[in-house]
């Protein structure tokens, strides 16, 4: 008896498994063109009272998208360790340093329906409390129009 119980259960535990198979669409352009042009990842862990998501923590200065003397698109953009300032960050201990993690992506035209003409590698960022530090990057494609910098843990 206990045999078949058994068997019945991994039965079960298969067929779950096999049919949880998510099916992947792709993005939405409206809210892909929603986005803004420096966005932040989703916490890696969460917290009971509060997140631990790098937007409680970090705050964009100034974003500046020009180009340099060779006609190359350069991208500025100053990013500051302000600490946790949400309702529940008195729950937790807020480091004196924290490390954020930045890929840009240089789109050819607008960012929501264009191809990427250049991609950067991911760069860490080293912060101290209430210091503010400035990513910069140059895109070795000239076409590049548009822009965005995704920041994560």
């Amino acid at each position: 008896m206990n045999k078949v119980i058994f068997a019945v259960m991994a039965m079960c535990l298969v067929a779950t498994g096999c049919r949880t198979v998510t099916q992947l669409d792709t993005a939405d352009r409206a809210d892909v063109a929603a986005e803004g042009s420096v966005v932040f990842e989703r916490a890696k862990e969460f917290a009971i009272f509060g997140s631990r998501s790098p937007r409680d923590y970090f705050e964009v200065v100034y974003e500046d998208f020009s180009t340099n003397e060779a006609g190359l698109p350069v991208l500025e953009v100053g990013i500051r360790y302000r600490g946790g300032t949400g309702f529940t960050n008195w729950t937790q201990e807020i480091p004196e340093k924290m490390t954020l993690v930045a890929k840009t992506t240089f789109y050819k035209g607008e960012r929501a329906v264009s191809p990427v003409a250049y991609a950067s590698n991911r760069q860490t960022l080293l912060f101290r409390k209430g210091e503010t530090v400035s990513l910069k990057v140059v895109s070795p494609v000239r076409e590049a129009r548009s822009y965005q910098v995704v920041l994560g843990e």
